[in-house]
């Protein structure tokens, strides 16, 4: 090794031992490979789209209770007595014994 191998290993060598003895610069380095690691290995990505989808999840859990809302509110009309005339008499043509029937011919 030559003069300028020997001079360059002599100051990385003076670089590390500097470095090692600064806590900010170890707790710098280690953030830069923590960072690094989670790019690389795709965690900070994964991390991402489950933020995504936990927002899709929510959304159509609000649109559910809002359906769920209204389903129920359909059952406590179905037990209605006025309500099951109602649907008998507009879905299969019903009528009471009192009532008018009209009938028109197509011709």
């Amino acid at each position: 090794m030559g003069f300028w191998g020997h001079a360059i290993m002599q100051g990385l060598a003076r670089f590390i031992t500097d470095l090692l003895h600064s806590p900010k610069m170890i707790l710098v380095l280690c953030l830069i490979f923590a960072i690094t690691g989670t790019l690389l290995d795709g965690t900070l990505y994964r991390i991402w789209e489950l933020k995504n989808e936990q927002t899709k999840i929510q959304t159509k859990m609000v649109d559910t209770e809002q359906v769920l809302v209204k389903l129920k509110k359909q059952i406590k009309m179905a037990n209605d007595p006025k309500f099951i005339e109602r649907e008998a008499k507009d879905r299969f043509d019903l009528v009471e014994a009192d009532d008018l029937v009209f009938v028109f011919s197509d011709e």
